[in-house]
């Protein structure tokens, strides 16, 4: 292997993380004291040695020291020089201390979670997916999904490429790093689908198409062929392809058409992915970061692992399988061990877009995209059948399950003009609790029977409320999202700007202190005003008063200064207290506010 370092065009960096593919660690370990016995191998023991413990230690830094500490202390019954030893305990402590590839993971890479797959009566489920939304920036969009990726890719351990354990129903559990990163590409591709069929109108549709390959370009600029090859997948899929939907391609311009064109040819299948390997072996020349195509090199492994044994008859090692595979983990291996300051996926301030900031963008991305679904391709294929009907019926599909009753434009139409009826409390005792239980969660945690109560106390109208409450639940939108519903913006300007006011109070309202109640002071029950007063220790005295008088929020809101010292016999000092403290919690109200200041005034003269 050694001899053949020029050859095969692969460095000792290489086929140590081939072997590290194909054998565990003790077997690692094994073959290279065996080998540290042999004089003509001396000059490249170091080399092979520290670039095994660059590997180990790279994705679990202390979980490998106890192995990697141990073969270095067999090496004292060897040949092996004590300045070799020395050496490499120095880079197994440096090693060991520095951060492992997960802890460089991003931390939106960790919150997204790829969406499942829903089934037929479940389309109503489906919203307007950040591929096909004209406030996403496509520049924005491909630099979030290459972060996942690089991130996804860059985790992948050497020991998951053995046996084909990806491939296996009983070793898949072992490669779980693999499944995330082509579960990953599943998704974009699926996801630049549906922006291409959910659409109505076929403008919007063609519009999607000219956003996805903007796309397909910026993963190009950014060096992640995982990424582009993706999208290219999604824009030739059977369900979208330019055949299929005709109306739609037809009217995209031929610029687009010509990039479409020339990013096709970059992860083109022929000639076993020429164009590919030609592009991503530049790069290593350069030395510039890139992401590979990881089924292109699940394929290669695939390939190898079938016509090839690990050891042959007589138990040696098959070098022309560790050669083989040392060739084709290259590209992941040159994405391991490149530099952070040379790689194309460093952290960046801004996106690429102009005043738009990454990591707000990136936030929201994740909040969406965890919110979406994906589509099986039967599914997509009657859904782009819908959309252009083909010129044989012969090919639709026949399963006597009608989707078109499920999709979103029919469903949302449909509980418009007949919302659901929800079931509110009639009396006021059950009313008053529902609104002091929501002062206690955030606006986003509000239910739906709880989202109703709130609007029929601000004042809206019961039909307009279960309008509104009947869309957030079609759409599977929280709360703090209603601006976007088509029931909220048919309403008058005066109605609107009130659910912003009282919306805007509960959200600074959140903001208090724990162990405080969020409402604000209005809302507040007789027993958590004797509560409140209680908490004070000079007010404490007066708890039990609070409690006679049935002293609630309103009330209290009410009550000047002298009422307090009349009715509750309160002393002066401890009125200003309370005052004070009131100023605190009370709600937005002008009027009540100045009544208060004129009572304290008046006690104080």
């Amino acid at each position: 292997l050694c001899g053949n370092d020029i050859e095969t065009g692969c460095n000792l960096q290489h086929i140590t993380s081939a072997l590290r593919s194909l054998l565990d660690a003790t077997e690692v370990s094994a073959l290279l004291l065996q080998l540290s016995s042999s004089t003509e191998f001396q000059e490249h023991f170091l080399s092979l040695a520290g670039y095994w413990i660059e590997c180990e230690t790279y994705f679990e830094p202390k979980k490998s020291r106890a192995t990697l500490a141990d073969f270095i202390l067999s090496l004292k019954q060897t040949k092996v020089t004590t300045d070799i030893q020395n050496k490499l305990k120095l880079q197994l402590l440096r090693a060991s201390s520095g951060p492992s590839a997960s802890d460089l993971r991003c931390a939106f890479s960790r919150k997204f979670k790829v969406p499942r797959i829903i089934g037929s009566n479940e389309l109503s489920y489906l919203s307007v997916s950040p591929f096909g939304k004209k406030t996403v920036p496509p520049a924005v969009l491909a630099d979030f999904l290459c972060y996942i990726a690089h991130d996804n890719m860059k985790t992948i351990k050497l020991q998951e490429f053995t046996k084909c354990k990806w491939m296996k129903a009983k070793t898949k559990a072992d490669a779980p790093r693999i499944a995330n990163a082509v579960s990953l590409s599943n998704f974009i591709s699926n996801q630049v689908a549906q922006s291409l069929i959910l659409p109505q109108d076929c403008e919007t549709r063609t519009a999607n198409v000219v956003r996805c390959i903007k796309l397909a370009s910026c993963a190009m600029k950014n060096g992640n062929f995982d990424v582009l090859s993706a999208v290219i997948s999604g824009l030739d899929s059977c369900a979208c392809s330019k055949s299929r939907l005709k109306n739609t391609w037809n009217d995209v311009p031929k610029k687009y058409m010509q990039m479409l064109e020339t990013l096709e040819e970059q992860v083109s299948p022929l000639r076993n992915y020429l164009t590919y390997r030609n592009t991503i072996a530049g790069f290593i020349e350069k030395g510039t970061t890139f992401v590979p195509m990881l089924s292109v090199l699940l394929r290669d492994l695939a390939g190898i692992d079938g016509s090839m044994t690990t050891f042959l008859e007589e138990g040696i090692l098959n070098v022309d399988k560790v050669e083989a595979t040392a060739k084709v983990l290259q590209p992941l291996l040159h994405l391991y061990f490149t530099p952070t300051q040379s790689s194309r996926m460093k952290s960046r301030r801004r996106s690429s877009v102009r005043g738009i900031s990454t990591v707000n963008c990136f936030e929201n991305l994740v909040s969406c995209l965890n919110t979406s679904y994906q589509v099986s391709e039967r599914i997509m294929m009657k859904l782009s059948y819908l959309r252009e009907p083909p010129a044989n019926p012969d090919l639709l599909i026949e399963d006597g399950v009608d989707i078109s009753c499920y999709l979103p434009e029919y469903t949302t139409q449909r509980a418009l003009s007949a919302p659901i009826a929800l079931t509110l409390p009639m009396d006021e005792e059950s009313h008053a609790n529902i609104l002091q239980s929501l002062s206690k969660k955030s606006l986003d945690q509000w239910n739906f029977k709880e989202i109703a109560v709130a609007l029929e106390s601000w004042g809206i109208q019961p039909s307009v409320c279960a309008s509104i409450t009947t869309e957030l639940e079609l759409r599977e939108k929280k709360f703090s999202g209603f601006e976007s519903l088509s029931s909220f913006q048919s309403l008058d300007s005066k109605q609107q700007d009130t659910i912003r006011g009282r919306m805007h109070i509960y959200s600074k309202s959140s903001k208090g202190k724990p162990g405080m109640s969020k409402a604000p002071l209005s809302m507040w029950s007789a027993n958590q005003v004797s509560h409140w007063v209680s908490i004070h220790p000079s007010l404490a005295r007066y708890a039990e008063t609070f409690a006679e008088n049935q002293i609630d929020g309103v009330k209290l809101a009410e009550m000047t200064g002298e009422e307090m010292v009349s009715k509750l016999g309160m002393e002066v000092p401890h009125v200003k207290i309370i005052m004070r403290k009131m100023v605190r919690v009370m709600g937005p109200s002008t009027s009540v506010t100045s009544r208060r200041r004129v009572s304290v005034g008046s006690l104080r003269r």
